[in-house]
C-alpha cells in the first residue's frame, strides 16, 4: 500500500465517520517490503453512531476484498492490481461523499422550512 493509498483510505474512513457522527482514527505500520498497512481502524461516537458506521465500513471493504481477489487470479501483474485498489478507493471516496452530501441536503431542507414558519 502507497502513501497515497493511505491517504485514500484515511480519506474515506473520515468520510463515513463524519457522515455517521463518529470520529475516526487508524493504525498502520511498515511491512517488510517498506510498504505501510494499515493495521486497525478505530470509530469513536456513540453505540448506534458507531454500529452505523462500522456497518457502511465492512461491507465497502469486504465488497473491495472481493473484487481485488478476483482480479488478482485474472491478472498477476502488481502495479495493475495497485492501480484497481487506488482506483476503488479514490471512486468509492468521492461517490460515498456525493451521497453523503446529498442526503444532508435533504435533511437540512425540513429543518429550515420548520424554522421559517
Amino acid at each position: 500500500m502507497d502513501e497515497h493509498i493511505l491517504e485514500r483510505v484515511r480519506r474515506l474512513l473520515a468520510i463515513v465517520a463524519h457522515a455517521n457522527r463518529c470520529r475516526s482514527s487508524y493504525r498502520w505500520h511498515k511491512a517488510r517490503n517498506g510498504r505501510p498497512v494499515i493495521a486497525g481502524v478505530t470509530l469513536h461516537g456513540t453505540r448506534t453512531d458507531i454500529g452505523n458506521a462500522q456497518t457502511i465500513w465492512t461491507g465497502m471493504e469486504t465488497s473491495r476484498a472481493l473484487m481485488w481477489r478476483v482480479r488478482a487470479r485474472r491478472t498477476p501483474n502488481a502495479k495493475e492490481n495497485a492501480a484497481f485498489r487506488d482506483g476503488y478507493y479514490k471512486g468509492f471516496a468521492h461517490e460515498i461523499a456525493r451521497r453523503y452530501a446529498a442526503l444532508e441536503r435533504d435533511m437540512e431542507t425540513p429543518r429550515r422550512a420548520a424554522n421559517s414558519s
